[in-house]
C-alpha cells in the first residue's frame, strides 16, 4: 500500500492511497452492506483532477522513470556535497539520502 500527496496534485491539497485490491475494497468483505467510503473536502475538486490527471499521465509514460533516475542522483550528488561542507565546517549534521 502506498500513499500519495500533494505530489499527486502539483502542489495542491490533495491525497490518494493505492493498494492491492483485497486492501483497496470499497466494501467490507464480512459485512458487504456495509461500505468503506473515504472523502475529504478537496474530494473531486476539478481544480485538483486535472493535475491530478497530468501526473498521472506522466508517471505512467517511458520518460518518467528516467526523470525519477536523474532526480535521485542529483540528490545524491547533493546530500554528498552537503556533508562534505557540514564535516568541513565540524558541524554535528548530516543528510541521509
Amino acid at each position: 500500500m502506498v500513499a500519495y500527496g500533494k505530489t499527486l496534485g502539483g502542489g495542491m491539497p490533495i491525497g490518494a492511497v493505492c493498494g492491492r485490491r483485497t486492501l483497496m475494497q470499497r466494501i467490507d468483505p464480512h459485512d458487504p452492506a456495509r461500505p468503506a467510503l473515504g472523502s475529504s473536502t478537496s474530494a473531486a475538486a476539478p481544480s485538483l483532477l486535472g493535475p491530478t490527471a497530468a501526473f498521472l499521465e506522466f508517471v505512467a509514460s517511458p520518460t518518467a522513470a528516467d526523470k525519477y533516475q536523474r532526480g535521485a542522483a542529483l540528490t545524491a550528488k547533493w546530500a554528498a556535497e552537503t556533508n562534505r561542507k557540514l564535516a568541513q565546517s565540524a558541524l554535528p549534521l548530516r543528510v541521509e539520502h
